[in-house]
């Protein structure tokens, strides 16, 4: 931050200077370095006086939620000051996986740094898996597909006139 109105200015015992402590983007104004916290400030010269100011960083909350707790758990929430790299993680549970923030990022885990309230949402999907069922040629075969984790499959063989299912 700045401050305005002071400087290396003469001023005449009894005058007023006015100090105004602006704080930068990533900043509040918290106090003058004595004490007072009235920002502006109004100081009647009676004497030499040399002042500080003090800024505190802004802190913001990052708050990270999984899309269904069911699905997947998320890490990285919380009040972090202005400037603060955080590590957010979607760890998903057995059956699926993650698949992207809900700004669209696909990075897990995932460096952010701190700048403004944030809420992001990890989005995740349920993993499928390829069935493939085949004959011998001798017979039919059913059951061959792309399902979901946790889906029961019914598969079938039907054996050729004269053939038997077996080894």
């Amino acid at each position: 931050g700045t401050v305005t109105g002071a400087g290396v200015g003469v001023y005449q015992y009894g005058d007023t200077a006015t100090l105004t402590a602006i704080p930068g983007e990533e900043s509040t104004f918290l106090m003058w370095s004595d004490g007072n916290t009235e920002n502006p400030r109004n100081i009647v010269v009676e004497d030499n006086i040399y002042l500080g100011v003090i800024f505190e960083l802004n802190q913001y909350e990052v708050t990270v939620v999984a899309q269904d707790s069911i699905i997947g758990v998320v890490e990285g929430s919380g009040m972090y000051y202005y400037g603060t790299e955080v590590i957010i993680e979607a760890v998903a549970n057995e059956g699926y996986h993650f698949v992207k923030w809900s700004d669209g990022n696909t990075e897990n885990p995932r460096n952010i740094t701190v700048t403004e309230d944030i809420t992001l949402t990890a989005e995740f999907a349920i993993n499928q898996y390829e069935v493939v069922v085949e004959s011998d040629g001798n017979g039919s075969v059913t059951g061959s597909g792309t399902y979901n984790h946790g889906t029961e499959v019914t598969i079938e063989a039907v054996a050729n006139e004269g053939y038997h299912f077996g080894k």
